[in-house]
């Protein structure tokens, strides 16, 4: 089963790289890379080539699985750089009825969390959110609850989204995609892979 939610966070406290996923039936949690220091963790991370081979992902554009699999294998590979997706969200000109009603639900559903407050905006086909709450543990539960809420509130609708995230030195930053494919990320991104 495919899982539907990936985060990938840089907890230094256990100077570790942990990945998290979930999916709509369980919450599995499972440790990654682990390093005697959290510096470490951060250097693996940097040494890293922020591409990935996007040829394994062949049905990226029609294919939601591919494109989930593609989205978590980049931010699994890439969290240190994120360059490649903030320049595509960047290029991307905003579909007022998309992203407004994506914006909206987010909104909504966020604010039913107690703590967390968001800054972003979404474009034609993705999000990229920044939220904060008062500590890392508060930051995932409200995240995790923000999820399992918005993705169900959007389940089989047009605005069905799926998303990454990293950790920021506040907080979290959320990047929800569309799953109505053909994204229209999906093929700037692919090339930014394959430059």
């Amino acid at each position: 089963m495919k899982a539907q939610a990936c985060f990938v966070f840089v907890i230094s406290a256990f100077c570790g790289l942990f990945i998290f996923s979930s999916d709509s039936s369980s919450q599995n949690i499972s440790q990654g890379v682990r390093s005697s220091s959290a510096t470490n963790v951060v250097e693996l991370a940097a040494s890293r080539s922020c591409k990935i081979d996007s040829a394994k992902f062949p049905k990226a554009q029609t294919d939601v699985g591919d494109l989930t699999e593609l989205m978590y294998t980049y931010i699994s590979a890439c969290h240190a750089d994120l360059s490649a997706i903030d320049s595509v969200f960047e290029a991307e000109r905003r579909d007022g009825q998309w992203a407004g009603a994506l914006e909206h639900n987010i909104k909504e559903v966020a604010a039913k969390l107690e703590g967390l407050t968001m800054k972003g905006d979404c474009r034609r086909s993705l999000c990229r959110i920044d939220f904060a709450s008062a500590s890392l543990e508060q930051n995932y539960t409200n995240t995790l609850e923000l999820h399992n809420r918005l993705l169900a509130l959007l389940r089989g609708t047009p605005d069905d989204v799926g998303w990454i995230n990293v950790p920021t030195p506040s907080g979290i930053r959320e990047y929800f995609f569309s799953k109505n494919l053909p994204a229209p990320f999906v093929e700037p991104f692919l090339n930014k892979m394959r430059e």
